[in-house]
């Protein structure tokens, strides 16, 4: 069967969280014919059950696919599943976000449109009270260029690629982001050598997903640390491995922008949780960069690691995606 669009969710030992989002995509209000490729790191008592999933997408267009995968790391399981889905545009969402419904027609329509786009991010917005992270609510539309830092573009919890194009760059680095010891930096790294590569990404906000606030604001502080910790990593290796200037003035902008000031900007307005917010994420960051520096072995960084920095600079052919019938 010939499907318009894949859909990849790798999840692990979150098995409520992934059946509503499940339940949201085949709640997608679309005619294309779509697959999705739910991917679970789970052991046995924290799997779905896979009929009580399948059976969510029956009378719809949609082909259900449960891969059950000893592996571990949000990475292995993503690249998993798009190495075993076929359509030629590969969406991506997590297990706690649930998709609007015009989601996968907005992503299928932006890359019918133009031949020439690789990657599409779009609009995720907090669902529920709590404290939702890795939100993006910006109404406009806007073009990434090189140098831009990849973490204003969107983020790996609403992104879809043109399959030609993440075949080309190599997919995710399997050695960043949640289950490996860099615990984060796996979607924002992959989306900086998409643009490096030269080819053309945009920020849309018609595919919207809705990500969960469920964590507590204590959770905050150790997200920060962990995203610190991922871009500092992949940062610093682009700068070491490729000479890269525009690496380096990312980079610079994360501790001063991003670090420095908001930490001493909230410490002079007296909000000591968003000061202790910023802090992590700089001493994160920092981090990042001195484990690249010193080859920290036990994060899975070594010399033959920081010099494989992954994907050509070329732009490959891309596949056509076929308007809404």
């Amino acid at each position: 069967m010939t499907f318009a669009a894949s859909i990849v969710v790798s999840s692990r030992d979150r098995p409520e969280m992934l059946l509503e989002c499940l339940a949201s995509l085949a709640a997608q209000a679309t005619a294309r014919a779509v697959e999705v490729v739910a991917v679970e790191q789970s052991g046995p008592d924290r799997r779905i059950a896979p009929r009580r999933a399948a059976a969510l997408f029956e009378g719809t267009p949609f082909t259900f696919r449960h891969v059950v995968s000893g592996t571990v790391g949000a990475s292995r399981g993503r690249n998993l599943g798009i190495r075993r889905s076929t359509g030629p545009v590969v969406a991506v969402t997590d297990d706690d976000c649930r998709a609007d419904p015009g989601w996968i027609e907005a992503l299928c329509a932006a890359f019918a449109a133009d031949r020439e786009l690789a990657m599409v991010c779009g609009r995720v917005l907090p669902d529920g009270e709590g404290m939702a992270v890795a939100v993006h609510a910006a109404t406009e539309a806007a073009a990434f260029r090189r140098g831009d830092d990849p973490s204003a573009l969107g983020s790996g919890n609403n992104a879809a690629f043109r399959r030609a194009a993440l075949e080309a760059v190599g997919g995710y680095d399997e050695r960043l982001g949640p289950g490996t010891p860099l615990r984060a930096g796996e979607d924002t790294e992959l989306f900086y050598r998409v643009v490096r590569s030269g080819l053309r990404a945009e920020y849309r906000p018609e595919p919207v997903v809705y990500h969960r606030a469920w964590r507590r604001p204590e959770e905050r502080l150790e997200l920060a640390w962990c995203y610190g910790l991922g871009s500092g990593v992949y940062l610093a290796r682009e700068v070491l491995a490729r000479r890269d200037p525009r690496a380096a003035a990312i980079l610079a902008r994360r501790v001063v922008r991003a670090g420095l000031v908001p930490w001493l900007g909230n410490a002079v307005l007296g909000r000591a949780f968003h000061r202790r917010v910023a802090g992590r994420g700089l001493a994160g960051t920092l981090r990042g960069c001195w484990a690249v520096l010193s080859r920290r072995r036990d994060l899975g960084i070594d010399r033959d690691w920081v010099r494989a920095v992954r994907g050509p600079d070329v732009t490959p052919e891309p596949a056509p995606v076929e308007a809404a019938p």
